[in-house]
């Protein structure tokens, strides 16, 4: 699935009532897209939280500052 089409799932999701997401997967930071998907959900009225459960392997100090 594209960022695109994530956001338009959750803002269906939204509209039943969803009020927080949680990325998961095998490993989400394997996505070149992940911040992207990140941003365009957390910007999302009604969305009161996004999270992610990783590994952390993939982090480095660049992406978490990206992610604040």
């Amino acid at each position: 699935m594209t960022a695109d089409e994530i956001q338009q799932i959750v803002s269906v999701g939204r509209r039943v009532g969803i009020k927080r997401v949680k990325i998961t997967g095998g490993e989400p930071l394997l996505r070149s897209d992940v911040l992207e998907i990140i941003t365009k959900l957390s910007k999302l009225d009604g969305i009161d939280e996004v999270s992610m459960v990783t590994n952390g392997v993939l982090l480095d100090q660049e992406t978490c500052n990206r992610l604040k």
